[in-house]
């Protein structure tokens, strides 16, 4: 989505959590350890980069680009928080 303001345009980010995209995450993996929750979605953004190659419709490929960019943020919300 872009948003105009004033002279310039800024995109935000409008992206679902990977619980409302995936029903496997959102119904078993996210009763799980932060750790197996994570190799979860590092899994599923491996897969999905390999269907992307593969899927010639705009649609599809915009969904699966959906589950990636949430799966990206889940991982880093479960990355142990440093403090600095």
């Amino acid at each position: 989505m872009v948003k105009k303001l004033g002279f310039f345009r800024v995109k935000t980010a409008n992206f679902n959590q990977l619980g409302d995209l995936d029903e496997i995450y959102a119904n078993a993996v996210c009763q799980l350890p932060n750790t197996t929750r994570r190799e979860y979605c590092q899994r599923l953004i491996k897969r999905i980069k390999l269907d992307l190659k593969t899927v010639s419709r705009r649609k599809k490929k915009r969904q699966l680009r959906q589950i990636i960019k949430s799966a990206t943020s889940e991982i880093s919300k479960l990355e142990p928080k440093t403090k600095t």
